[in-house]
């Protein structure tokens, strides 16, 4: 999330700047603007793919939640198509948010 709020502030950082340079009649420079549009757009389109897979273990897990009593980290990771490593990453980090309950064991 942090990604992509970023990167829309800094697009929008670059777009004020160059507005606010252009109505005083400065000369813009285009390379650092280029480089913060451009940095700003990739940090929103990778925010934006984390956020995507996020969602998507999220679904998995709790559909696995309903069927069953705990969690298979490999059977998360192979229905969502991401790595263990990366789901167990995530399935933790919403367990310290609250948003899956630590009663369940993580397989």
């Amino acid at each position: 999330m942090k990604r992509f709020v970023w990167g829309i502030v800094i697009v929008a950082l670059a777009v004020v700047g160059t507005i606010g340079n252009i109505q005083m009649g400065k000369r813009v420079e285009p390379a650092p603007l280029i480089l913060l549009i451009l940095g700003g757009i990739l940090l929103i389109v990778f925010g934006w793919k984390y956020l995507q897979l996020r969602k998507r273990i999220l679904e998995a897990s709790f559909q696995m939640l309903r069927k069953t009593d705990g969690l298979n980290a490999g059977e998360i990771a192979a229905t969502v198509g991401a790595s263990e490593v990366k789901v167990r990453e995530i399935l933790l980090r919403e367990q310290r948010k609250g948003t899956v309950p630590f009663k369940y064991d993580i397989k």
